[in-house]
């Protein structure tokens, strides 16, 4: 014996795969943007306190997986042409371990990119055309190594 569905019931499972297929699309969409959390004005400022930077600009990232948060900073160093390469790492260095003891948020990974341009007042910074160079890209485990356990800053 066949059984009878009534358009009403057929109309209402295709309303809720509707509905199920766009809060998917809406979560991945989520999940690919970039997210910037106010604990970002904290590591922020700490970061402009390093000697030998102008400015700074940081924003937290999610490429991915909501648990894979990397932290993205650039930096204005003024005075970063006329620097030797060593003196240049010292001032990342200087600014990767800033980040890491500041940041509110774990971060699975900080990225430094250095330019010798003003950063604007407001908004990401456009870090090629300021003439930006990537000074580091590293994974916590590396942070860990090279600068202690994280800790969530008090």
């Amino acid at each position: 014996m066949r059984r009878r569905t009534s358009r009403a019931a057929n109309a209402g499972a295709r309303t809720l795969r509707l509905v199920s297929a766009a809060a998917l699309a809406a979560s991945a969409l989520l999940a690919l943007t970039a997210c910037a959390p106010s604990d970002a004005e904290g590591t922020v400022s700490a970061i402009a306190d390093v000697p030998g930077v102008a400015a700074a600009f940081a924003e937290y990232q999610q490429p991915g997986l909501p648990t894979n948060v990397q932290l993205v900073v650039t930096v204005s160093v003024p005075d970063a042409e006329s620097l030797d390469d060593d003196s240049l790492r010292d001032i990342v260095d200087d600014v990767l371990g800033t980040a890491w003891r500041s940041a509110e948020t774990r971060p699975e990974g900080i990225s430094v990119w250095v330019t010798p341009e003003p950063l604007p007042d407001s908004g990401r910074p456009d870090t090629v055309r300021l003439g930006g160079e990537r000074w580091g890209g590293y994974t916590a485990a590396e942070l860990e190594e090279r600068f202690g356990a994280w800790e969530q800053p008090r």
